[in-house]
């Protein structure tokens, strides 16, 4: 199945952590297919970066990608910043590219039953949505 970096990241944040002796095994492979390599870091710029909320307080993170990072274009003149992001922003059109990853049939389940408990229990958001469509429905239309 093709899956591009954003889908694998959303993926990698919808996995069991706990399972039965199979289940994490299967899981440990999965991870490992799907996650992100030395190259997509380095062709992409990828970067996690922390997020604060209004008091200040580190309040999670983010993965962020492109050539520049908001602090460089922050600081660039109003002419340099536009050509930065524009550069950013064909980077995240570009860093869409699919790239085949493969799905056992335990893993295949282990992904659409993750994707079935977020949905039963409301909690599906818009990164899940192209998931959702190939691992569930895709698979109840066939």
């Amino acid at each position: 199945m093709k899956l591009n970096i954003a889908e694998r990241i959303t993926l990698l944040g919808i996995l069991p952590k706990e399972g039965d002796f199979t289940t994490l095994k299967i899981l440990r492979g999965l991870q490992e297919n799907i996650g992100l390599s030395e190259k997509d870091y380095k062709e992409n710029n990828i970067r996690t970066i922390a997020i604060f909320d209004k008091d200040g307080q580190a309040s999670g993170s983010s993965i962020r990608w492109g050539q520049w990072s908001e602090g460089e274009i922050k600081e660039a003149s109003k002419a340099k910043a536009k050509l930065m992001e524009k550069e950013n922003v064909k980077l995240a059109k570009d860093i869409v590219k699919s790239v085949e990853i493969k799905f056992g049939d335990k893993a295949l389940d282990i992904v659409k039953d993750a994707l079935i408990e977020l949905d039963k229990n409301k909690k599906l958001t818009a990164e899940h949505i192209t998931l959702y469509e190939r691992f569930v429905q895709d698979k109840e239309e066939k």
